[in-house]
């Protein structure tokens, strides 16, 4: 047995022959940062879902989880068909029709379509379609006022992928961990000799990032697909400087803002736009803030970045310096050396 329940002094759930759990896990695992973010959350559901594979059955309806994936989607399809000068040219309408378009692919095969659906469900559908053109409008201003260019979209770091292969860190027992999973978004900024680079994470709701939470290993996903993504970009621009920009949590919900009298429509649209606004950290290093922003004045409405009447910084910018910027990247790795070392050693208490 992989693991037994203890006497009421013991923890409810743990692993009884840490040696079995070592010898069926091997000396190479797999780990993507969701999976380790998982763990430190709660151990024992890692142990449930990720080493055991067991899973509760979900009914297929409209809820956040699949909206997300939806909006993910349609991001997908838009980005991948339209470079960036073209994207920016497109009008609401066409916007929609896209959008359209795209969630009625992902409906029918991701969700079985109408079949068995009931009116309920299928107006929920509908409605969740009509909330995907605010997020791509404010997808537009971002682009508007950066000088970034989207670079890829729903890369998979895996084996199976040759030209994005998993990064692997290896322990002094002689054991390997490979990390892979997938990046939403990387954009690219290139400016002479050096290039930029933005690594974005959709997310349903108003998730913030939390430099508390990257130290105890809570919030690791960022960090550790900028670590990937800047080897990637390393590869790809051998001769040029590769530079971490920023992380940013990237929000998909179309917000609810009130409109009070008729004429309000850009008092509106600014309400919308600071809802949307991505949440994460940047790098001060060199024209970072720049190239993120071309507006540097007053609040910016791209992203969590302030500036006083001087010119200065506000202190709520979430901003950290190249060292601090590289210290954060570094501590997410390491963590995930701590986390492979708990799982192998049975550490998965209930």
């Amino acid at each position: 047995k992989l693991a037994e329940q203890r006497s009421e002094d013991a923890p409810l759930f743990s692993i009884s022959s840490p040696e079995l759990m070592q010898q069926y896990l091997g000396n190479t695992m797999q780990l993507s940062a969701s999976s380790l973010e998982r763990y430190q959350k709660c151990p024992f559901r890692y142990y449930c879902n990720d080493i055991l594979r067991l899973y509760q059955r979900q009914k297929v309806q409209m809820n956040a989880a699949n909206y997300g994936s939806m909006v993910h989607y349609c991001l997908e399809q838009l980005l991948r068909k339209y470079d960036k000068k073209s994207f920016l040219a497109l009008t609401a309408e066409q916007l929609q029709q896209e959008i359209q378009t795209s969630a009625a692919v992902y409906w029918q095969e991701n969700m079985g379509g109408d079949f068995s659906k009931s009116e309920r469900e299928q107006a929920a559908y509908h409605h969740a379609v009509e909330e995907v053109l605010p997020v791509c409008q404010h997808l537009q201003e971002e682009f508007r006022q950066s000088a970034f260019v989207p670079y890829c979209t729903e890369l998979q770091i895996s084996s199976e992928n040759p030209n994005f292969p998993p990064i692997c860190l290896h322990t002094e027992a002689g054991q390997t961990v490979k990390l892979i999973g997938k990046i939403d978004r990387v954009d690219l900024c290139k400016d002479k000799d050096k290039v930029y680079v933005k690594v974005l994470d959709y997310k349903t709701g108003s998730k913030a990032f939390d430099v508390v939470a990257l130290y105890h290993g809570l919030q690791l996903q960022l960090m550790v697909y900028m670590d990937a993504a800047v080897k990637m970009t390393q590869k790809h621009y051998p001769d040029s400087e590769v530079i971490p920009a920023g992380v940013f949590y990237y929000r998909l919900n179309d917000p609810l803002v009130e409109k009070k009298v008729v004429g309000e429509e850009e008092e509106i649209w600014q309400k919308v736009l600071k809802e949307l606004k991505v949440d994460g950290v940047m790098n001060l290093k060199d024209e970072t803030l720049e190239h993120l922003d071309h507006c540097q004045a007053g609040e910016s409405a791209v992203i969590p970045v302030k500036y006083n009447k001087n010119g200065s910084l506000s202190k709520n910018s979430k901003v950290a310096s190249e060292q601090e910027f590289e210290v954060m990247m570094r501590h997410a790795l390491g963590k995930v050396f701590k986390v492979h070392q708990k799982i192998l050693s049975g550490e998965v208490a209930a």
